[in-house]
């Protein structure tokens, strides 16, 4: 199997829809170096297909596993390890508990030990690949109060890979992270929190400001499909509701950052649909107003100059991540996730770093904005909006070139992630419970790049409508109560 076309025979054969994520996934464990960690297939994978998330990887081996495409090997600390089956060269390995050394055992070992099998029993074993542990040599000297050595058998596939499935993003919490009352406490204020936006919109806002809802909207989900590598080995993307926020106001951005979030939800599966309540507090309410209220802090005391202006919007954006992460770390804690000041220390530490990276973004493009439409800045203080056709395909035109960013993405893991995996409550999390345009793909298209562009260009397009229809609907509400 060296081939992306015999790598498509083999999961037909094997009864797998062909995917991209399946068929990106098999070529990285194929073509990567021998006993893999999942970490290392989902860094190489992501580089080809950058929507993937972890929970996809450890799903997928697993399939494969179960399958007889893939063996897995444990190397008793913890790590599961995959290589590519080779069912015409069975192999096997003795794994030290203690110190982790590996040594491969010779093939004639295991052929042997299946025809003693046989003989034995009349049981047709399969030992195309085995990892026995126990103690190597120079760990084999007893000590006092320790069990004395020996090798136990661990066969392959003895821990399954369900436990271990999580969908990451940037504060987008997945199904499981979070228990049913803590999640229901989150819809419960997200949808007061919708409802009382559609009033203050309708109030605030005047009909021909609709386009900008629509064109913000599509460019942050765009965006959010673009990580961007900082320290310590994570990435993160934009959240952008203190850009809508300055912009449109913070009701108004409350309703642009709710399409964003349910289309990721609904579509993509991107976060989880019972925790969906918290990703929109978090990310469309706290990130909202926190980054408002900046902005607007910042720019009293500092003036309202151009430099001032953008260091607000930097301020801003920082705060707005800041902030919106705290509020998952306490989610998390109340749930009984992660201790509430593990939690809280680790999310603010990973956050302060992509907040930095919001802070610019937003910076950036509050700075485009005054130099090409500074008339659209005045949204967000209750000023009537243009309307052209020119004005809303030059915007949704920034936004899927935007989308057409996307396969550039890091492959690092973001922010919620990489806490998951540091305390250990990446076990957690929840599979979606269908899947329709998982990781940002188009299940027809099996090239990596194009099928994560045109997914996150379609999602783009979705997303700008839905946030249009809100506001039209918001619109014709407030002409029919007058």
């Amino acid at each position: 199997m060296a081939c992306g076309t015999q790598m498509t025979g083999a999961l037909r054969q094997a009864g797998f829809r062909i995917t991209p994520q399946r068929q990106v996934i098999l070529e990285v464990v194929a073509h990567g170096s021998d006993h893999q960690s999942a970490q290392q297939v989902y860094a190489a994978a992501r580089r080809r297909l950058p929507g993937l998330n972890l929970a996809t990887v450890y799903r997928t081996l697993d399939s494969l596993n179960r399958a007889g495409l893939v063996d897995l090997m444990d190397d008793t600390h913890g790590s599961l390890r995959f290589s590519l089956r080779d069912s015409e060269h069975p192999h096997a390995h003795l794994v030290c508990r203690q110190c982790g050394a590996t040594f491969e055992l010779p093939v004639n070992w295991l052929t042997r030990l299946a025809q003693d099998i046989h003989r034995r029993t009349g049981f047709e074993a399969d030992l195309g690949h085995q990892t026995f542990s126990g103690l190597c040599p120079a760990c084999a000297r007893p000590v006092p109060g320790s069990s004395p050595p020996g090798i136990r058998f661990a066969p392959t596939g003895a821990r399954r890979l369900e436990a271990m499935w999580f969908s990451p993003a940037a504060m987008h919490i997945p199904d499981g992270f979070l228990t049913p009352l803590i999640a229901g406490i989150g819809w419960v204020l997200a949808i007061v929190m919708i409802v009382i936006a559609i009033r203050q919109t309708n109030r605030q806002l005047g009909e021909r400001q609709i386009p900008m809802m629509g064109i913000l909207a599509a460019f942050i989900f765009a965006a959010q499909a673009i990580n961007f590598p900082v320290a310590a080995g994570t990435s993160g993307h934009l959240i952008g509701a203190a850009l809508a926020a300055i912009v449109m106001g913070p009701w108004a951005a409350t309703l642009i950052m709710t399409a964003v979030v349910v289309v990721q939800g609904l579509l993509f599966q991107d976060g989880g649909l019972l925790v969906m309540g918290w990703n929109i507090m978090n990310m469309g309410v706290i990130a909202a107003f926190t980054g408002y209220f900046t902005y607007s802090l910042v720019r009293r005391f500092a003036g309202a100059s151009r430099v001032a202006t953008l260091a607000a919007a930097f301020a801003a954006g920082w705060i707005s991540v800041m902030l919106a992460s705290v509020a998952t770390a306490l989610e998390l804690a109340a749930s009984g996730t992660s201790p509430l000041v593990l939690a809280t220390t680790a999310m603010a530490a990973v956050h302060a770093f992509i907040g930095i990276g919001e802070g610019l973004i937003t910076a950036a493009a509050v700075g485009l904005l005054l130099a090409t439409r500074p008339e659209a800045m005045k949204g967000g203080e209750v000023a009537p909006g243009q309307r052209s056709a020119s004005y809303v395909l030059a915007g949704l035109a920034i936004a899927l070139v935007v989308a057409l960013l996307s396969p550039l993405a890091s492959p690092s893991p973001d922010g919620l992630e990489f806490v998951a995996e540091q305390q250990g409550f990446i076990g957690r999390a929840l599979a979606s419970p269908y899947e329709l345009l998982p990781d940002y793909t188009l299940p027809f298209i099996s090239n990596p790049a194009l099928t994560t562009i045109l997914a996150v260009a379609l999602g783009t397009l979705i997303v700008f409508g839905g946030a249009v229809l809100i506001g039209r609907l918001a619109t014709r509400r407030e002409a029919t109560q007058g």
